[in-house]
């Protein structure tokens, strides 16, 4: 490992973080590295080690956590090579190194860390028929088998050519090797491989590309050869197609996930801040899922730009993206039946609407469409007959931001409403038209205004009343009747 340089003579200990056994023990070279071989005991692939660093004043560092990986690689696929160079593809990251029959080492060199492709470029040609070994060395040292080869000169390779939209034609192929693009129309432009394998090709502004629409490419060797020096053709299609706009799902910041629809493998998402600069970017996985790590972390509301470019370099629409998890909260904590409740989105996309429902009773409320920070709010009334023995949410719904819950309201009934008597005599005359008789006529109805002060105290008292007047005036018209 390695660690500062002014750390040099101090103790390194690596331990068991499980049982705090020292499994073993070194010091800090001058440059700042170290070496501590042979684990006693050997710990188990994939468990967790501890390193520590101690310096004479017996103070400790905080402990790096490493985890085992004894796993090698898997031996590298090679490609045809007349001996120029060796081509393939290994573990991502990993060194690829290629030896000659006695061991010697030709060349060495980091297979792609995202496709795991090689260009082992020697020195000096090998020989045709000369045979050799390639091995892949992952970063934790672990050695795959050697892939053999033999250096075959009957036909120059083919070189390869990248996808491409025709804006630039791009590849490897034999360093100093001369490249020969034709396109479509018959005109030639030619270029040299670079010592490190690689060549590109830009055609003029004047040449249109059209989807589906074919180059050749040829190379020629540098190097006195028997047979050919020139490769066969290879013939590559134009994608002048962008791919989709990704699908990004709801975000903290931390990170970007989402889904593609993938119709080649290769495609890259680029994520972009407010500002336009690239704070994220991930490699589509062969299902169309794709995770981009932000850094900086993005901040809530933060409006992202997520493009994707296939590998023929076709960029897709932007996919404008705010950041921020789905939110729903409530006015008030409890609310009459009949009242109003007012609820609150917030983080919901550009051009988005959300469904709203008030739980538990499962009924919908008017849907709500984002503002341009992405926040909606409405005003709706209680039911009347909304329960009071359980506790009400609103739930928001929405097509891209998910869904989300407010915290809990009660709803209570409402006050109950004071009555007030009225009772008004009514004149009639007896058959003899001797006696005026008054027959008093109830009313009741709801109490407003000053009225209501009494009116829960007078609605019985008033009924009282009308009782005895009512029984009052049945005596007398007995009586009426009986003179009569």
């Amino acid at each position: 490992g390695k660690t500062d340089p002014s750390d040099a003579g101090n103790t390194v200990q690596v331990v068991d973080p499980g049982t705090g056994e020292v499994l073993c023990e070194t010091t800090v070279k001058a440059d700042g590295t170290f070496e501590c071989d042979g684990l006693n005991p050997k710990p188990d692939d994939g468990a967790e080690i501890q390193v520590v660093v101690t310096d004479p004043a017996n103070n400790p560092s905080d402990p790096a956590t490493v985890v085992i990986d004894g796993t090698a690689p898997d031996k590298p696929v090679l490609e045809p090579s007349d001996g120029s160079a060796v081509y393939g593809t290994a573990e991502p990251g990993s060194t690829v190194k290629v030896t000659d029959e006695d061991g010697n080492v030709v060349c060495e060199t980091t297979a792609d860390k995202a496709t795991g492709s090689f260009a082992c470029v020697p020195d000096k040609p090998m020989d045709d028929g000369e045979e050799f070994d390639v091995t892949a060395t992952d970063a934790a040292g672990n050695e795959s088998d050697p892939a053999h080869g033999r250096v075959d000169q009957s036909e120059v390779p083919e070189p390869t050519v990248d996808p491409t939209n025709g804006s630039e034609v791009t590849g490897t192929g034999i360093p100093g090797a001369k490249v020969t693009v034709t396109l479509p129309d018959g005109s030639e432009y030619e270029t040299t491989v670079d010592p490190d394998g690689k060549w590109s090709v830009t055609p003029p502004d004047t040449y249109v590309p059209k989807d589906g629409d074919e180059v050749e490419v040829t190379q020629e060797v540098p190097f006195n050869r028997d047979g050919d020096k020139t490769s066969k053709p290879v013939v590559v299609p134009l994608d002048t197609v962008a791919p989709p706009a990704p699908s990004p799902a709801p975000s903290d910041g931390a990170t970007l996930s989402g889904t593609e629809k993938v119709d080649e493998a290769g495609d890259m998402v680029t994520v972009k801040d407010p500002n336009g600069a690239v704070i994220g970017t991930a490699l589509v996985d062969p299902d169309g899922s794709w995770t981009a790590a932000l850094a900086p972390h993005a901040k809530e509301g933060d409006q992202l730009s997520i493009t994707v470019t296939d590998p023929a370099g076709n960029v897709s629409a932007a996919k404008k993206w705010r950041v921020g998890l789905l939110k729903v909260t409530v006015g008030s904590t409890s609310v009459v039946a009949g009242g109003q409740q007012t609820v609150q989105v917030e983080n919901l996309q550009p051009g988005e609407a959300a469904t709203l429902t008030l739980m538990p009773d499962g009924v919908k409320l008017e849907p709500v469409a984002g503002d341009a920070n992405g926040s909606a709010t409405l005003k709706f009334t209680v039911r009347t007959d909304a329960s009071t023995t359980v506790q009400h949410l609103v739930q928001a719904v929405g097509p891209l931001s998910g869904t989300a819950n407010s915290g809990y309201f009660t709803v209570t009934a409402p006050a109950p409403v004071p009555y007030q008597v009225q009772v008004t005599p009514t004149v009639t005359t007896t058959a003899a038209a001797r006696h005026v008789v008054q027959t008093p006529t109830v009313a009741v109805h709801p109490a407003t205004g000053a009225e209501g002060l009494m009116g829960a105290v007078g609605a019985g008292l008033g009924l009282l009343l009308a009782g005895l007047l009512l029984l009052l005036a049945a005596r007398r018209r007995r009586r009426d009747e009986q003179e009569v």
